[in-house]
């Protein structure tokens, strides 16, 4: 009977320890690390970040409001306090906000909304993050008696806001002498219109669109931007839209606005995603392209003003490049180029940083000369430069796919000075891994490039070139284009040629010096805690808390028992604590919790020396004095478990 009761209590406390252990672990493990992949690991960087859409909005109520004007919730037929939802959008007053309730408001043509000031704008909102939709055309008041001579300063955030008969979902146009300033567009989602689905044009200042889903442009282009003079490639411009901001949104042209949107083709009509045609200073941030099975991504010609600069920057450019492949809404990137940039006279800084170009071509030529192509992925994508004194520096061009000749329109290229003789290139700490090099006659800097399986030309035997540093050996790149310490990248760039942040905008050197490529090399953080003694740990007993040898910043203690490494089993050393026994209730609560197990696991099976010690509460863990931690103990430890003393 005695051996019996001592089965039974051993079996309970086998149970109760294997109960411990499943929720010791699944309260200090994560789950297991997944394989990285570029398009979730680096989501933040390449293309939109986090929720877009009305879904995303601010959620708003006139009883929350706090502004100077007048808050209106609207259904589709009448407004609290007074007038209808159309009427008090036409009519607003600066500070004024208008909130629709969940439906359709029918425009019937063109809703003109009324202009803000600089300190109060007029919004135009979702009620309480409900659905809506607005169906026909938006314009903003142009300095008309209507909103009693003002221009701008309008928000529109929430709703969606469509049409399949209107020319234009968005028409923001303005050719007068004073601009229409300081409208923005934020959390919407925009689809149709017979030719845009937005246009920019003219005297139009300091213009938003943000966290948006665009779809559109049956016949041109999902955003157009141009100045006053509309024909193509304008070079008379006399008022151009200026500090434009694209910045969050996705771009397609497969939404179900248009059912027979493939039939535009027959006409040679549908066009680019964006298509800048004269305009000031833009930036383009952060914006996914793709899924437009006509033409290009990206559009960027025309004139602009002299000094206007061009930014670029964290977007996901994906270009098939398969201009023969039948249009389909299933169509995934656009159909000829992802990039082009030709015929600009954008004469400022014009910056391409950090974007991931997935397939097909890109191509750069501006009037400019401070053209910097930095930081840029190219993933089985060709880019050719054709701009004077442009800047390749720093990017990573590689993929599955390599070109064998320059008709191939799937595959990594580097292709400079295009047709034209383009002269003092720099390319400079570059990977080019698989890739076909192609060049005319010019002068061109190579510095400090890693150039690995390639095939046609390669940047060491250009006549009259400038070249030194340059490696033919394998970059080692993992699958996310990274380097490691391995890699010949790693602390090889030349730092004559420096940039201040890598692709994800982590600041450069990180090492001894500056790596070469897209991406500079970042040790993992030492994490506390894993029970490896890491970079700036002096030990590391599988846990974060204090007063057990091991503190809960992995430093070791003057007192208290921690191992230097990971858990570890056997006699301990003699520089062990005398009191690495101690207290069954090691956090002091006045209980035997998780906690306790947790600093009960780490000293199981070591010895100490503290028989003689006593503890208050719930006693001490080495409960029959032979200083040792041991099954005994355990079974004290196993009975008083979940148990307060």
């Amino acid at each position: 009977m005695v051996m019996f009761k001592h089965s039974k209590r051993f079996i309970y406390s086998l149970i109760v320890f294997i109960i411990v252990l499943t929720l010791y672990f699944s309260k200090t493990s994560g789950p297991s690390e997944q394989p990285a992949v570029l398009a979730s690991e680096d989501s933040t960087f390449f293309g939109v970040q986090g929720v877009i859409g009305p879904g995303a909005a601010t959620i708003r109520t006139c009883a929350t409001y706090t502004g100077s004007g007048t808050c209106y919730e609207c259904n589709t037929t009448s407004c609290t306090p007074s007038g209808t939802w159309n009427s008090v959008i036409t009519n607003a007053d600066p500070g004024d906000m208008i909130l629709l309730k969940q439906g359709t408001y029918n425009v019937g043509g063109t809703l003109r909304i009324s202009s803000g000031s600089s300190t109060d704008v007029i919004t135009v909102a979702n009620y309480n993050d409900e659905s809506v939709t607005i169906d026909g055309r938006i314009e903003i008041c142009n300095g008309t008696a209507a909103c009693d001579g003002r221009r701008g300063n309008v928000l529109v955030e929430g709703v969606t806001i469509e049409s399949d008969t209107e020319g234009y979902v968005i028409y923001l146009a303005n050719n007068g002498a004073t601009a229409i300033d300081n409208v923005t567009f934020k959390n919407v989602a925009i689809y149709g219109g017979v030719t845009e689905a937005i246009r920019i044009q003219s005297n139009m200042t300091n213009i938003t669109f943000e966290n948006s889903v665009l779809d559109g442009g049956y016949n041109n282009h999902v955003m157009k931007i141009l100045c006053n003079d509309t024909s193509n490639e304008p070079t008379s411009c006399t008022y151009v839209p200026d500090n434009i901001i694209v910045k969050n949104n996705t771009f397609s042209k497969v939404s179900n606005m248009f059912s027979d949107v493939c039939a535009v083709v027959s006409d040679g009509g549908s066009e680019d995603l964006i298509q800048l045609e004269g305009a000031g200073y833009v930036e383009i941030t952060n914006n996914t392209f793709s899924s437009n099975p006509f033409e290009d991504c990206l559009d960027i010609k025309g004139e602009g003003y002299s000094g206007a600069g061009l930014l670029i920057k964290n977007n996901y450019i994906d270009s098939t490049g398969q201009s023969s492949q039948a249009c389909s809404e299933s169509f995934t990137g656009c159909k000829i180029e992802g990039l082009i940039i030709h015929g600009s006279q954008h004469t400022g800084d014009v910056q391409i940083e950090g974007n991931y170009f997935e397939h097909g071509s890109n191509r750069f030529r501006t009037l400019s000369n401070n053209v910097k192509i930095t930081n840029n992925i190219f993933d089985g994508s060709r880019a050719v430069i054709e701009d004077n004194d442009a800047k390749f520096w720093f990017n990573t061009m590689t993929g599955a796919s390599t070109c064998a000749t320059q008709a191939q329109t799937d595959c990594n290229e580097l292709e400079l000075g295009g047709t034209d003789t383009v002269d003092n290139l720099s390319i400079i700490n570059n990977i080019i891994n698989g890739s076909l090099i192609d060049y005319n006659s010019g002068q061109y800097t190579t510095v400090n490039n890693i150039i690995y399986n390639t095939t046609g030309n390669t940047l060491g035997s250009c006549t009259g070139c400038t070249t030194s540093g340059n490696l033919s050996i394998n970059p080692v790149l993992t699958n996310t284009f990274r380097i490691g310490t391995s890699s010949p990248a790693y602390n090889s760039a030349n730092d004559s040629y420096t940039i201040s942040n890598d692709s994800l905008g982590s600041q450069r050197p990180q090492g001894t010096d500056y790596d070469i490529g897209a991406f500079e090399y970042i040790a993992a953080a030492p994490v506390c805690g894993n029970g490896v003694v890491e970079s700036g740990e002096t030990c590391d007993d599988g846990n974060t808390i204090s007063s057990d040898g091991c503190s809960a910043t992995c430093q070791t203690e003057s007192s208290g028992g921690g191992s230097s490494g990971g858990s570890s089993s056997g006699d301990s050393s003699s520089s062990e604590s005398s009191t690495i026994c101690g207290p069954l209730d090691s956090n002091g609560n006045n209980q035997v919790d998780i906690t306790d197990f947790s600093s009960f696991a780490k000293k199981y099976s070591k010895t100490c020396a503290d028989t003689n010690a006593s503890y208050s509460g719930c006693g001490k863990l080495d409960v029959n004095n032979d200083n040792k931690i041991t099954l005994v103990d355990f079974a004290n430890f196993a009975y008083k478990y979940g148990k307060s003393c």
